[in-house]
């Protein structure tokens, strides 16, 4: 009977040697787990800006498509309204033509629509697309003229601008 009651008085002081490790091994558990909920939570909260930007995207680029499909009537317009004869500008159905256009540029910009600027600025690789080049004694790769409107939907160029640009003359 001694040995069992010794036994016991063994189990008895390492009872709480071995209480303490295990509860410091669960404190340690639960930090690392709390710690990674944590992060978790985090990247669950950046994947969900993330999602929500590109859902503002995607929303707000929705009508590229249709945009471009549209510039081309707008720029026939354009064409029509440059070629009418000036003394046919009062007559009433040329000035509702110009209204016309006057409505669509209106309802271009309410959706973001913009054209490209041409008009003293350099030439700019992603908003110009030099289809001409004529020979001149000023700096090279300035705008002379825009052969065709290119427009914006917000800040990105969904049609450059067809432009005529100089070049160096050569001696």
């Amino acid at each position: 009977m001694d040995e069992e009651h010794n036994q016991e008085e063994k189990k008895e002081e390492q009872a709480p040697a071995d209480f303490d490790a295990r509860l410091a091994q669960c404190e340690k558990e639960r930090d690392e787990f709390i710690g990674l909920a944590r992060v978790l939570k985090a990247d669950f909260a950046n994947a969900k800006k993330d999602q929500e930007r590109e859902i503002a995207r995607v929303i707000r680029f929705a009508n590229e498509e249709l945009l471009l499909k549209l510039l081309p009537i707008i720029d026939s317009f354009d064409l029509a309204i440059k070629h009418i004869p000036k003394d046919a500008h009062e007559n009433s159905w040329v000035a509702g033509i110009e209204r016309i256009r006057q409505q669509l540029d209106a309802v271009l910009r309410q959706v973001g629509v913009s054209e490209v600027e041409t008009r003293d600025t350099p030439l700019d690789a992603h908003a110009h697309e030099p289809v001409m080049h004529e020979e001149s004694d000023g700096p090279e790769d300035v705008i002379m003229e825009e052969l065709q409107k290119g427009y914006k939907l917000y800040d990105k160029i969904i049609r450059p601008a067809k432009v005529k640009v100089t070049k160096k003359k050569e001696n």
